[in-house]
């Protein structure tokens, strides 16, 4: 299903439910729920339908498991490494910003250590005038990107929360209990049986997630106490963790910022579309949305209906990575020699394609190798996977080689900054992803491929800022050609790379308070 007939699905469920009464220990789920929805109904092969058991069978199944003193022990091993964390930040607070990293963001490497390209530059926009802690749940793959650029503290991960989540239910079935159920669901779910009857969505998984959505907002509200920022800063808020720290944190009156890391257009599931946002908004939504220009702004306040405006606002302070390339503010951020030497050795006697590839099945669409088939030998293929999906390199990598396709970069185009890159790119191709905004400032075009970005780019498309390629021999003409008209509008509209609004959307969300000065926390991980 693409995105414009998800969000005219979720569309229907909101107006015929009070989707907004839908509440889980007081706890209103429907943005939670809304991104299930948005996720099943884009992907549903990656969700498979399982029958339903019943809680009380489903508590049966796992009590012996969850009994064992193994487990037991490791999840009191991890409580306690969790008190200590909480003293130990409780030490160090309080901050004025407190940034949320994620692994997965910490993609671009330079001097050896690991740049993250949507929180770092937020860091250096109030390093000299706020205090500011950068944050991160230690996961398998944190180690892999270490030493930090910006230094990042790591506390434990959260598994022994889940953990929790789901011996406090097995506990209570057991015990028979009384448990409260989901407030509001039958309403819903009549409707999407009526609607999308195939859709995998459980009763039993929305029962488990509502709880852990609970653990986790108490863990936050923990660790929020300890540190007692007077702002927290995430980056893609729609996920169960993020949106539990947007709950702890409205728990707390902390303002809680979700920072643009990617399209927020027309059809954006977890952006647009909102009917049904009570005066007092959601707890799990974010109290401010950071943008990176006029059009998300608009795109987002549309459907945000006006008596909730005091409860989610929009402030465009623009893209503060794209800001440093633009302004030539990247003296400090020198590549490793490898990856600077790799840079080097990527031209052509043709041209330089980039092509930002998608988190979807397949990964390397059969168009993309017939257009690198069809294409002159002296063009050069780079091939940027999703952060996603970086993982399956390797596999990707196999593919082209029994393609025996040549002039392919694949390991290269996704290590090596994505700016840089643009540098040195004639075009560039995507399906829909928002690194065809950040081409333009680098002067490069963007082919559009496929039904669903031509939907999600329309105005785009229509107003030439884009083009559209209907089939391959229309992207390689496009490539061959090499510009759109004259006439395309800049990007100034989508991505604000200016000074000023970044300064005057911080000074919004952190008004100027005497005497606090600013402090930089050093890398470390609690124990």
């Amino acid at each position: 299903m693409d995105h414009k007939r998800s969000i005219e699905r979720i569309q229907a469920i909101e107006e015929a439910c009070q989707v907004e009464s839908i509440r889980y220990k007081g706890l209103a789920l429907w943005p939670y729920i809304r991104l299930q929805l948005w996720a099943r109904m884009l992907n549903p092969d990656r969700y498979v339908s399982k029958p339903e058991i019943g809680l009380v069978q489903w508590a049966r199944m796992h009590g012996a498991s969850f009994a064992e003193p193994a487990n037991f022990a490791a999840y009191i091993r991890h409580h306690e490494q969790h008190l200590r964390q909480h003293h130990a930040l409780a030490a160090r607070g309080p901050v004025d910003a407190l940034f949320f990293s994620r692994v997965e963001d910490h993609a671009d490497r330079f001097g050896g250590r690991y740049y993250n390209r949507h929180i770092d530059p937020m860091i250096d926009l109030v390093r000299d005038s706020h205090s500011f802690l950068k944050l991160e749940l230690a996961t398998a793959g944190a180690t892999q990107t270490v030493p930090r650029f910006e230094p990042t503290t790591f506390v434990d991960s959260t598994d022994f929360v889940r953990y929790d989540a789901r011996r406090s239910l097995i506990q209570a079935f057991h015990a028979g209990e009384p448990t409260p159920g989901i407030e509001g669901i039958e309403g819903f779910f009549a409707e999407l049986q009526r609607l999308e009857p195939d859709l995998p969505f459980s009763r039993e998984q929305l029962y488990l997630d509502a709880e852990q959505l609970i653990h986790f907002r108490a863990y936050f509200r923990s660790m929020l106490e300890a540190i007692r920022p007077r702002a927290v800063f995430a980056v893609c808020y729609y996920y169960d963790l993020a949106m539990a720290l947007m709950a702890a944190s409205h728990d707390l009156g902390i303002v809680s910022v979700d920072v643009q890391h990617g399209k927020q257009g027309r059809y954006h599931g977890l952006y647009t579309h909102w009917q049904r946002v009570p005066a007092e908004g959601y707890a799990l939504l974010p109290r401010v949305f950071w943008c990176w220009g006029e059009e998300s702004r608009q795109h987002i306040e549309r459907w945000l209906p006006a008596p909730s405006r005091p409860a989610h606002r929009v402030e465009v302070g623009g893209n503060r990575w794209l800001a440093k390339w633009v302004h030539r503010d990247t003296d400090t951020l020198a590549l490793d020699p490898s990856d600077a030497e790799a840079l080097q050795h990527i031209e052509a006697e043709g041209k330089v394609i980039l092509v930002s590839l998608q988190p979807v099945t397949p990964i390397l669409p059969e168009w993309l190798f017939e257009a690198i088939t069809r294409a002159p030998d002296t063009w050069r293929w780079l091939l940027r996977l999703h952060p996603l999906q970086r993982e399956q390199l390797s596999a990707c990598e196999t593919q082209i080689r029994e393609r025996g396709l040549r002039n392919v970069d694949l390991q290269h185009a996704t290590r090596l900054p994505l700016y840089a890159l643009l540098q040195r790119s004639h075009h560039h191709v995507t399906q829909w992803s928002t690194v065809g905004y950040e081409a333009l400032a680098f002067d490069v075009p963007t082919s559009i491929v496929g039904e669903t970005g031509a939907t999600m780019f329309e105005a785009d498309i229509r107003q030439n800022r884009f083009l559209f390629a209907p089939d391959v021999a229309s992207l390689v003409a496009q490539i061959a050609e090499g510009r759109p008209r004259a006439d395309a509008p800049r990007p100034a509209d989508y991505i604000e790379t200016d000074n000023a609004p970044a300064r005057a959307a911080l000074e919004a969300i952190l008004p100027p308070v005497h005497g606090q000065p600013a402090e930089r926390f050093s890398e470390m991980a609690i124990h």
